[in-house]
Formats: structure tokens, C-alpha cells, sequence
């Protein structure tokens, strides 16, 4: 999966981009049945999105991954009793084309270079718009990395290796 870091956020106009005409199919790991919830009511209006489970934990995600075929997959870093950056590991290790995109309450600032190094390809904060959500899933599906300007200068301006 060929990556480029993304200018800054800007607004999606629900489309996919050139080639994408399948449906992407998305598996959200949060341990909240409320945002859950709300997540696959928004995806699935989507007309390229559909969300194939929704599951509150590491197991249950590796489990339905292992059933269901996966595009990208939305994950928090907390997971109840389960951690969400083993959880981007064990993701990256068994399916290396699939999108990992960390969806969290947590700092950027302070968590994205873990959960890039981790293997994700993006970081979005819960409390961002609705609409970065989307670019992010977006610029994941296409092979681009979707983190936010200030990550970005933090991950790429000392041209860390991975």
C-alpha cells in the first residue's frame, strides 16, 4: 500500500476516488455500544461505505476479521480490557493491505506516533467533525496517510524510519 501524508483536512465530498467502485467494507472496534452505534449509522448511509461489525474488543476483532473480509478498520485506543495498539499490531502483522485508521478520545499529539509505529495509517480524535472522519477514511482507502498537520510535521519532519 503506497502512502502520501495529506496536505490538511478539508472537506470530503462523499466520493471515493477514481477506481474505487466497489463497495469498502468497514470493521469499528470500540469498546462504547453508543458510538458504535452512531458510527454504523453514518457509515452505512455512505452509498461506497458498509459497515460488516461492529465489535467492542482485540478477540472479537481478530475473530470477525478472520470470517469477513475487511477494507479498513476504525479502532480505538482503549478498549476496555484489551489494548488498541496490540490490536493495530496483530491487524498490520496478519493483513498488511487492510487500512487501520485509530479513531480515539486520546491526544494526538501524544498517541499517533505510537499507533503509526504500531501500523495504523491514520489518527483521528473523536472530538473532530464529522467530515474529517470521512476524509480520513477516505484518504485510508486510497493508499494515503490521513493524520493531521501537526502529526504530520511530528511523524515526517525528522524523516523518522518507521
Amino acid at each position: 500500500m503506497a502512502h502520501a501524508l495529506p496536505g490538511r483536512y478539508v472537506q470530503w465530498y462523499l466520493t471515493l476516488p477514481k477506481g474505487a467502485d466497489t463497495m469498502k467494507r468497514i470493521l469499528i472496534v470500540d469498546d462504547h455500544p453508543v458510538f458504535r452505534g452512531g458510527l454504523v449509522y453514518l457509515l452505512n448511509r455512505e452509498p461506497q461505505l458498509t459497515v460488516v461489525g461492529e465489535v467492542p474488543d482485540h478477540q472479537s476483532a481478530m475473530k470477525l476479521m478472520r470470517s469477513e473480509p475487511v477494507d479498513i478498520c476504525l479502532v480505538d485506543l482503549s478498549l476496555g480490557s484489551s489494548n488498541g495498539l496490540s490490536l493495530v499490531k496483530s491487524i498490520a502483522s496478519e493483513w498488511p493491505d487492510v487500512g487501520i485508521l485509530v479513531v480515539s478520545m486520546h491526544d494526538e499529539l501524544l498517541y499517533a506516533e505510537r499507533a503509526y509505529r504500531a501500523g495504523c495509517h491514520g489518527y483521528v480524535m473523536k472530538d473532530k467533525p464529522w467530515t474529517v472522519l470521512l476524509l480520513s477514511i477516505q484518504q485510508v482507502i486510497a493508499g494515503q496517510l490521513a493524520f493531521s498537520k501537526p502529526v504530520g510535521q511530528l511523524l515526517f519532519s525528522a524523516s523518522q524510519p518507521r
